[in-house]
């Protein structure tokens, strides 16, 4: 995965995940997590647009949370195994996965945001 991108609190700035990747394109939230080593507890994939998610062709569980259009938490979802589909609830606008179980505080409402790490010269 190509890890160019950070996911922050939108009112604090803090980091929760470290390492994003962001799947914005059909093709690489097609390909997801699929066939992918597991995730390190710092790392993440955010899909965008996406209101739906599969753990088809994964060997390991991931946690789950669902964004409204704005970044805010409508849901989030703890160790979905492989072999599973997951709907968000309406108004959902894009997932974040991370490795399961995350230590990181999801609460509903919560606003995140997503932003790009430059690349060191």
């Amino acid at each position: 995965m190509n890890f160019g991108g950070q996911l922050l609190d939108a009112d604090s700035g803090e980091i929760i995940v470290a390492n994003l990747e962001v799947a914005d394109t059909f093709w690489k939230r097609f390909r997801g997590l699929q066939f992918h080593r597991p995730l390190a507890p710092n790392e993440g994939l955010l899909l965008a647009p996406c209101r739906s998610i599969h753990t088809h062709w994964m060997w390991f569980p991931i946690d789950v949370v669902m964004l409204d259009r704005e970044g805010h938490i409508i849901a989030f979802h703890r160790e979905i195994v492989p072999w599973k589909t997951l709907r968000g609830p309406h108004g959902t606008h894009a997932i974040v996965e991370v490795a399961s179980p995350s230590p990181i505080d999801w609460t509903i409402n919560r606003r995140l945001v997503s932003v790009p790490v430059p690349c060191a010269s």
